[in-house]
């Protein structure tokens, strides 16, 4: 089970975040997020956000970050 990697975007641009392998995800924080129970949520967070994603597969329960670094530009 895995959140994906971390990604960088401009300020007022979003990202798919993209969690797998569980049958179940839950992403915190939720601002910003399109929807916080999804394994694929887009993410428009307002300034550099780290989103942990639990996600659960039977009894086996695993937490991991992404981080969603928002930049002014990319110079």
């Amino acid at each position: 089970m895995s959140a994906g990697s971390d990604v960088s975007i401009c300020v007022g641009a979003s990202a798919q975040l993209t969690a797998q392998g569980a049958e179940s995800y839950s992403w915190t924080p939720i601002d910003g997020l399109s929807d916080p129970l999804s394994a694929e949520p887009i993410a428009s967070p307002d300034r550099t956000t780290s989103y942990v994603v639990t996600m659960q597969r039977g009894q086996c329960i695993v937490r991991d970050t992404v981080v969603v670094t928002v930049v002014d530009s990319f110079n």
